[in-house]
This record gives C-alpha cells, structure tokens and sequence, in this order.
C-alpha cells in the first residue's frame, strides 16, 4: 500500500514536527479490521496537539475514502479508544481524518461533508487535493528539472 501513498508520505516528511506510521492497522477489540478499515497513515504532531488520520492517495477511488470514512464514524469512539491505548496518544490531542484526494473529487468530497453525510462524533475531515502537494508534480515538469 505504501508505494499508493508515497507522495502522501513524501509531502507529509517535510513537515519535521510530523511524525508517521504508515499503514497503521486499527485493533479494536472485538470488531474486524474491515468494519473499521486500516489507517493509511497515522501523523502525529506534537507541537499543534494533533493526530491525523490519512487516507487517500493516487488511484484510490473516492468510493474507497468514504467507506473507511464512514466506518471510522460510525465507530468513532472506539477508534478514538484504539490510539489512546495502542499509539499512547496523549489526552488533549484532538484526532481527525485527513483526506487526500485528486481535485476533481475534491468538490465532490467538499459538497458530501456540506450535507452532513458524514454527522456524527467524527471530526469533521481535513482535505487536500493531490495537486497542491509539492510530489506530484505533472511528469513533464519533473522530467524538464
């Protein structure tokens, strides 16, 4: 999985205060891992009081995203109980889910969040477009420097 991700993780190591674990599988208890679905990256940064919850990435479909989404809230507390116990997040860090999607879902990903399709006790989602990381530039680019 991690190759999907790797201009999600080069983007995200250039943020020094960032510290990752990427393809973070979720234990919690009782439920499978694919009622939850693994984390494609944890992101913890100390210094905001953060944890970020990535997913995303080049060739993973928006479908994809909203079943771990909605998975995630749907089961929030015990997400939320996971890391605490297993990634000895601190109290007082606030976790949320980080998207990373290509722009044209983007949009689509903005309106769903809009009309509450994803209310509950889950933050609400971060999003950045794929093209707004530094990586991925277009080919030509990287082959014209």
């Amino acid at each position: 999985m991690e190759k999907f991700h790797n201009p999600v993780t080069a983007y995200l190591r250039t943020n020094a205060a960032l510290f990752l674990n990427s393809d973070y599988q979720l234990p919690v208890g009782d439920l499978a891992i694919s009622d939850i679905g693994g984390i494609d990256i944890v992101a913890v940064d100390f210094g905001s009081k953060s944890v970020w919850l990535c997913v995303g990435g080049p060739g993973i479909t928006s479908q994809e995203v909203m079943k771990k989404l909605r998975s995630w809230q749907v089961n929030w507390p015990l997400v939320e109980m996971a890391l605490w116990r297993n990634c000895r997040i601190p109290v007082g860090f606030e976790i949320r889910p980080w998207v990373f999607v290509e722009g044209l879902q983007r949009q689509a990903f903005e309106a769903a969040f809009a009309h509450g399709d994803l209310e509950g006790v889950m933050p609400s989602p971060r999003l950045t477009a794929l093209e707004d990381l530094p990586s991925m530039e277009p080919p030509a680019f990287r082959a014209a420097a």
